[in-house]
């Protein structure tokens, strides 16, 4: 409540300051308006009068014994009590007058824009029982009686403790239901994920480092090389490693599997070229293991490296890949990690950081590699029987839908290109990238993703190639910590209870329009979050912690607790 004190100072300043003080200590020192203490030097007095009035709830004018007597001498001058008391009954303002040393109400001499005063009811301030009339005074300006006051005070304490208690009970619910990841048994994290990367990534730059290489084998290849892709294509993968080894490249990985014996020829001279090529590394794709061994022609596995190639798959927009397994007390990385390392073991994985340590032979160092999270295999994954059940598997996240179109050259060389380059100088723009060779051939290795620069499907090379550039930039997308989690569970169920609270007595449609407009708050600063951190919140949590809070305190109220 704001108000306006209309005083004259030669004749009540004192019981002026008075009110003053206690309406001040009451409603707050900013709210209560007395020219003395409130119009600053310099200030223009006539406008800062009309503001204050035109802002006020009730004006308080503190009649004292000369006040007539002053008000007569004055009809033909300037008199800003006149003036005030005016403005406030043309505006339709509540005016209080209040009679101090005996003064006697207004009476007759009135002018006629001052009449209305004669009707208004005066409240006495007596000096014998000054704390009282005040008390009075302040009763008057609110409408209702300290006790009334009071026991309001007291339900609203009472309501902000159970909606306290809601919030919080509500967001420790959530906050343990996100833990045991409930909402992604019926994948509505990983959808509402989704709409996490798709906001966070609106007008966002596809990112890509520049170090990663797809040289890719297509309708195109397949006719200049003159037969159908099968394993007698080694003999030309043969050819292009030494040519990928004299352009000084980091490393070399095939997206493609070696698990049969081809023709004795096409195998010794793909053997001899990965020979060759030492130090450059050379990897190959794995989807199935003998026992703790890769599917991979021993022959081979002796001289090249090898990774797990396996798409995993999240709903919506978000997608998973493995990026390394543990079986047992073995450790096996994807052909992505075993790229980036050219074949290096993983060292160690820490748990809690949510990092592996890798050995990078031909840099003698090892780098830690963060990853996104960690989950056991409920069950063997289809096509991919590399993973196995009771698997370990550190999944990197990544959104394909913002990976760079890899279609033309420096990202994307044909492999007919590379392969018919006599001049290895030509080659010379490949020296320290790391080269991944795959497939782009129709119906194979094709995934679906959300909506992209190229489309709703991607190859699974381009994915393998988004996850190695990923590595190398560092770029590691993760959900929110346990920390994090809470505090957002416990906010949401607070921000549910106490905007249930806050709107409970607004029209309906005023309170959906409050619900709505806190669920799209949640939303946008979890994009934000997103975009500036990638990190993840677990919006169905936050939202049902938020929506369960809000129904708890209507049924509070319901029941007639507040």
């Amino acid at each position: 409540m704001k108000v306006f004190i209309s005083y004259r100072r030669d004749d009540s300043i004192i019981h002026a300051q008075l009110i003053r003080n206690e309406l001040a200590a009451r409603f707050g020192a900013d709210e209560v308006f007395m020219d003395i203490d409130d119009i600053d030097y310099g200030e223009d007095f006539a406008q800062a009068i009309d503001a204050r009035l035109d802002a006020a709830d009730v004006v308080v004018a503190v009649i004292g014994p000369r006040w007539a007597e002053m008000l007569q001498s004055r009809l033909h001058g300037d008199d800003y009590v006149r003036y005030e008391l005016a403005r406030a009954l043309q505006r339709g303002l509540r005016v209080v007058p209040v009679l101090v040393g005996q003064a006697q109400p207004p009476g007759a001499g009135l002018p006629d824009n001052l009449a209305a005063l004669r009707t208004l009811n005066c409240l006495s301030l007596d000096e014998r029982a000054l704390k009282l009339q005040l008390n009075a005074l302040i009763e008057t300006l609110l409408g209702r009686s300290f006790e009334d006051a009071a026991h309001d005070l007291r339900q609203r304490i009472r309501s902000a403790h159970r909606a306290q208690l809601a919030g919080a009970g509500v967001g420790l619910a959530m906050f343990c239901a996100a833990w045991v990841a409930l909402f992604d048994y019926v994948g509505l994290e990983t959808r509402l994920d989704s709409v996490t990367m798709w906001l966070g990534d609106t007008a966002a730059s596809p990112p890509w480092s520049g170090e990663v290489v797809l040289i890719a084998i297509d309708t195109k290849t397949v006719q200049q090389i003159g037969r159908p892709f099968d394993a007698s294509w080694r003999r030309e993968h043969a050819r292009l490693i030494d040519s990928l080894a004299q352009a000084g490249v980091r490393s070399i990985a095939f997206d493609l599997f070696i698990e049969r014996a081809g023709a004795p020829a096409d195998d010794d001279a793909l053997e001899a070229a990965i020979r060759r090529a030492a130090p450059t590394p050379v990897a190959f794709a794995v989807q199935q293991m003998n026992g703790d061994a890769p599917a991979l022609l021993p022959r081979f596995a002796a001289v090249a490296g090898w990774g797990i190639a396996c798409a995993g798959t999240k709903l919506g927009r978000a997608r998973s890949m493995q990026l390394a397994l543990e079986h047992r007390a073995q450790r096996s990385p994807s052909l992505a990690l075993a790229a980036f390392s050219g074949g290096g073991a993983i060292e160690s994985i820490d748990r809690s950081a949510r990092e592996l340590r890798v050995r990078l032979p031909r840099e003698q160092r090892s780098p830690d590699i963060g990853y996104s999270d960690e989950e056991t295999v409920r069950a063997s994954q289809p096509g991919c029987e590399a993973v196995r059940r009771g698997d370990r598997v550190a999944i990197q996240l990544f959104d394909p839908a913002v990976l760079p179109v890899l279609r033309d050259a420096p990202r994307r060389l044909a492999y007919e290109r590379v392969l018919n380059t006599a001049d290895t100088s030509e080659l010379g723009a490949l020296r320290g990238k790391i080269v991944l060779v795959g497939l782009e051939l129709p119906d194979q290795d094709v995934m679906a993703i959300a909506s992209g620069p190229a489309g709703s499907e991607r190859w699974g090379v381009e994915l393998i190639a988004e996850q190695i550039d990923a590595i190398v930039r560092g770029d590691v997308i993760r959900p929110l910590g346990s920390a994090g989690q809470f505090a957002v569970m416990l906010g949401m169920g607070l921000a549910g209870a106490f905007a249930r609270r806050a709107s409970a007595a607004k029209p309906r449609l005023v309170r959906s329009a409050v619900a709505v407009g806190c669920a799209v708050v949640c939303i946008a600063a979890a994009a934000a979050v997103y975009r500036s951190q990638h990190l993840l919140v677990n919006l169905p949590a936050a939202l049902v912690a938020f929506a369960l809070a809000w129904w708890a305190m209507f049924r509070i109220e319901k029941r007639g607790v507040s």
